[in-house]
């Protein structure tokens, strides 16, 4: 009795589906206020489908044909339902699908006479992380990136790249896209892209796009323990491959940077040394007799003096003549020697 109740109620439910959308089978025809064209359109829905962003549109869902490619675009481009979180899934019945549908085709010049398919009594639609879209702003970054950075290609990587949502990838219905950054950029360590959206010509919208710009260049680092106030030599440091998005920004990255200057304060061996770290050496000291220099076109005089301070290359610092006992200001011009401005 039971099954016969059951046979009974199925039997009523498809009536049902067949009086309200037309269906034979997994057939369906459209039926309602025809829109602007006569053009035939197909739509065959499936059972089961991913989608990356937030909206499922009819071509997450379906295949679409019609003559007119535009016509054909347009209805690809009807959004059907959304989804939250990645990992949600949408469960989407034929008539919400139905629904959808004729309100949106006459709006786009669709006529619901002409549109005819398959669609199944459901619809499983499931939001996945967008690797598709992730993998072509990927792409567009590390283009960016490798032909407007001032390293060389071989010292650098790029890791960590972070897109914002989008439903929009270059490429695909006539999204197109330009990059813009600032000019400042010094494209190391986490640098963000902006990239503006085009379709048809027309703005759309923008991407952000982050990623780790990772370059590798030898970094000075102390050879030994070195003491405060030492001349550093070649035998003092030692150079080491590391990447600098993860150093301060003053590491320093050549011989010529640190050898001859004097340190400011001790350093272990293996310590990163600094630019800060190191300054030029003290080529006068206080207390020491020094050659005053006195340039004038044509002349060039000279006399003693007594640093009455320390000072190093290019510093201006206080002397006294030792033989008119005056005390002048001039700038430290090399080993205890200070020109004075005449």
């Amino acid at each position: 009795m039971f099954k016969k109740i059951q046979l009974i109620c199925i039997t009523c439910c498809l009536i049902i589906l067949y009086l309200f959308f037309g269906m034979t089978g997994d057939s369906y025809a459209l039926s309602g206020q025809d829109g602007v064209s006569d053009l035939s359109v197909i739509i065959n829905f499936h059972t089961k489908c991913t989608v990356e962003g937030e909206e499922v549109t009819v071509a997450d869902i379906a295949s679409v044909t019609c003559d007119d490619s535009s016509i054909c675009q347009k209805v690809k481009s009807i959004c059907i339902a959304t989804l939250s979180a990645p990992g949600t899934i949408l469960r989407l019945s034929s008539d919400q699908v139905a629904d959808v549908l004729r309100k949106a085709l006459p709006a786009i010049g669709v006529s619901l006479s002409k549109v005819r398919g398959t669609v199944p009594v459901e619809i499983v639609v499931t939001r996945v992380k967008g690797t598709r879209a992730r993998k072509v702003y990927a792409k567009i970054y590390r283009e960016y990136v490798f032909k407007n950075m001032p390293w060389k290609k071989e010292d650098v990587s790029i890791s960590d790249i972070k897109i914002s949502s989008t439903n929009f990838i270059p490429g695909e219905n006539n999204i197109t896209f330009k990059v813009d950054a600032d000019s400042s950029l010094p494209f190391l360590g986490n640098t963000p892209l902006s990239v503006v959206l085009f379709q048809d010509g027309e703005r759309v919208g923008s991407v952000r796009v982050v990623g780790k710009v990772n370059v590798f260049k030898p970094i000075a680092k102390a050879a030994r323990n070195i003491k405060g106030r030492e001349i550093i030599s070649r035998d003092d440091i030692r150079f080491v491959r590391e990447n600098l998005a993860d150093l301060p920004h003053d590491v320093i990255v050549s011989p010529e940077e640190i050898i001859g200057k004097e340190t400011a304060h001790s350093f272990r061996v293996n310590e990163v040394i600094r630019k800060r770290d190191i300054a030029e050496p003290l080529l006068v000291q206080k207390g020491d007799i020094v050659t005053i220099m006195i340039s004038i076109p044509g002349l060039l005089i000279t006399s003693k003096g007594q640093a009455l301070e320390g000072g190093r290359l290019g510093q201006m610092m206080k002397v006294k003549n030792i033989a008119t006992k005056r005390v002048v200001l001039g700038m430290v011009k090399g080993q205890k020697t200070v020109q004075v401005a005449f």
